[in-house]
């Protein structure tokens, strides 16, 4: 297979690039970083960058909804901006952690965002009301990664007590615990499919587990230094690391090997991302640089042609079934109609559309907690005010004994 060819490379941030996320519509590439900024990247040359500034430090993440309308970014700065990745960048800010936010995620049906902070928890809102969800509390130290499964109905998280947590969204509970890493994870993702989930960590391996057997499937001592991040490919075959060795590899599962190692980038890569589609990938690091990679061409004619295979295998069965059909006498027909009638309905009643994960929001507790905020609010603006007027005070009485003992 043939070396991955740079695209295009952007330049705009004045520090480290510390995370990439493509729009779904493959017209845009949006990058955070340590100078504060939030960049959006138009592939059209006759479209200029968007500078998207309100953070008052370092972006830690960054995150686009599917449906491609809204971005998400995490800061130092303990805040979340949802931005319109438009011109006139207009965004609503959310105070969602006590600490700094590490990690943002929208789920794929873009209804909700998932975080995880420095204050030990991982929060979930809803996109569009903008509010508060539930919260999974269960880490013991800082959570530096959480992420959703295709279904947002599961969660992964891992942070500096080494631990990566496998969450029920709609229980609000831990399910697993994996000890496998012997320091800090900071990087996860679920594999497409939903049954596997791949993390990284500072102790420079990558560990594949399978979400319903909790067992290793896969470990790579992938890096030299700390793995920054990681991220399925679109088909599941293959997967994108880099790390603070200056390098990104692409890794095919399939054969539990590495495909490509390339040193583009000097110093650390912290970014990485792969397209949406599958056909490109994106890497920023300490250079303050955002470069875009075009996938190998070989891999798309493998797509190419396993589609192909495919619908020449479906199109032998379908003539394979009429002809035997047509060779079945009447009565035959009759019975096998009525049982495949019958086998679709139970197929239905078996199948149940997905359940979006249901949070319990009382508008009543919010509304209380939001009155006794404000309370507590004045109480101590009052209490600022009396221990002003206690030193006043205490100057006074001082003024008039020097004064005293003066006369």
């Amino acid at each position: 297979m043939e070396q991955p060819q740079l695209k295009r490379t952007f330049r705009g941030h004045k520090k480290t690039v510390t995370a990439l996320a493509f729009n779904p519509n493959m017209k845009q590439l949006a990058s955070g970083s340590e100078d504060g900024a939030v960049m959006v990247w138009n592939f059209k040359p006759s479209i200029r960058a968007f500078r998207f500034t309100g953070h008052t430090a370092r972006v830690h993440d960054v995150s686009f909804a599917p449906n491609g309308k809204v971005l998400a970014s995490g800061s130092k700065d303990k805040t979340i901006r949802l931005w319109e990745p438009k011109v006139n960048g207009k965004c609503h800010v959310i105070k969602a952690h006590s600490s700094s936010v590490r990690s943002v995620q929208i789920s794929s049906d873009s209804q909700f965002l998932l975080s995880g902070s420095d204050d030990k928890s991982v929060k979930i809102w809803s996109v569009p009301k903008r509010r508060f969800c539930c919260s999974l509390l269960g880490h013991a130290n800082w959570v530096r990664t959480a992420s959703f499964d295709p279904s947002a109905l599961c969660v992964v998280s891992g942070g500096d007590d080494k631990l990566v947590k496998l969450w029920d969204v709609s229980r609000q509970i831990c399910t697993d615990t994996l000890y496998d890493h012997d320091d800090t994870v900071t990087t996860s993702g679920f594999h497409p499919n939903g049954t596997s989930v791949a993390t990284g960590s500072v102790d420079r391996s990558i560990k594949v587990w399978d979400t319903r057997s909790k067992k290793l499937l896969q470990h790579y001592d992938a890096h030299e230094g700390t793995v920054r991040r990681i991220m399925f490919h679109s088909s599941g075959n293959y997967m994108l690391s880099s790390g603070d060795d200056a390098k990104i590899k692409v890794w095919d599962l399939r054969e539990g090997h590495i495909l490509y190692t390339m040193e583009a980038h000097k110093g650390s890569v912290n970014a990485t991302a792969f397209s949406p589609n599958g056909e490109q990938f994106a890497s920023g690091g300490k250079d303050s640089v955002v470069m875009v990679w075009k996938w190998s061409e070989s891999e798309s004619k493998e797509n190419v042609v396993s589609k192909k295979k495919k619908k020449k295998m479906t199109k032998r069965v379908v003539t394979k079934k009429k002809e035997m059909e047509k060779s079945k006498p009447l009565e035959e027909k009759k019975k096998s109609n009525n049982t495949t009638v019958e086998t679709m309905k139970k197929e239905k009643k078996k199948i149940a559309p997905p359940v979006p994960p249901k949070f319990q929001n009382n508008e009543k507790i919010t509304t209380a907690l939001g009155y006794i905020v404000g309370q507590l609010d004045l109480i101590t603006q009052t209490m600022n005010r009396l221990e002003e007027r206690m030193s006043a005070n205490e100057k006074r009485v001082l003024d008039m004994q020097k004064h005293f003992q003066s006369a």
